[in-house]
């Protein structure tokens, strides 16, 4: 289950991805120094990995003001920093040789400089064709352009990072409530900020419906991973 919708767990069923993200991250763990844990929510994903790296850092985007959080790293106290900006990263350039993201906002440009020289970025993302058919089922209209596996690879292509590893996946996500489907809603900021509950009420009533007939409704689960690296050669310094 994707961090940021922890509490769907009991609320929607949805096919297992054909990769293990920690698999993945601990492929790429070995001989590693320093690791950044970007907008995750939580420290759970951390605790199941087999060993980590001997500096941790997070940063979280939380409004000012907002008391200091720690989260407990297998023992280990670690604080968070808070972001400052949309996807500023809090930390000098090339301050993390591993960076993680799970489901959270980036900026590339902000990757980037963060990454040492040799350093890799993993993320996963949930993909734009995300839940397609059941925006259309409620009369929503979502921009799915640059949501998926290849246009954010070739992004990071345009800004120098190699891709290492990647895979996108187009599966099922099943629901038995409405109340379920609401919850998914709000807690998914891309269809958040379609969705307009007085103009969808005759769809949610005729969705509501057909569950109670079927007994479930059915929609697209599109999620996608990739893993980039940054040289470890500095570019040149351009001519004056």
């Amino acid at each position: 289950m994707n961090p940021q919708l922890s509490g769907l767990k009991n609320r929607v069923q949805e096919e297992p991805l054909p990769w293990d993200l920690r698999l993945i991250v601990k492929k790429f763990l070995r001989g590693r120094q320093s690791l950044l844990d970007m907008f995750a929510g939580n420290a759970d994903f951390l605790n199941y990995l087999p060993s980590l790296p001997p500096r941790i850092a997070f940063v979280d985007r939380l409004p000012p003001g907002a008391p200091e959080q720690v989260w407990n790293v297998k023992a280990e106290r670690v604080r968070v920093k808070h972001s400052t900006g949309d996807c500023l990263l809090p930390f000098p350039d090339a301050s993390f040789d591993l960076v993680l993201n799970r489901s959270g906002k980036y900026e590339i440009s902000e990757v980037c400089r963060v990454l040492a020289p040799g350093g890799v970025f993993i993320t996963q993302q949930i993909g734009g064709m995300n839940a397609l058919d059941l925006c259309a089922s409620l009369g929503m209209l979502i921009k799915i352009t640059g949501r998926n596996l290849v246009q954010n690879t070739a992004a990071f292509a345009r800004a120098g990072l190699r891709l290492a590893d990647c895979g996108e996946s187009l599966s099922r996500q099943r629901f038995y409530r409405i109340d379920d489907i609401l919850y998914y809603i709000k807690h998914v900021p891309l269809l958040t900020e379609c969705f307009d509950a007085d103009i969808s009420k005759q769809e949610l009533a005729v969705l509501e419906s057909v569950i109670e007939q079927q007994g479930y409704f059915d929609c697209i689960s599109h999620r996608y991973f990739l893993v980039v690296e940054k040289s470890r050669e500095e570019p040149a310094a351009p001519r004056v």
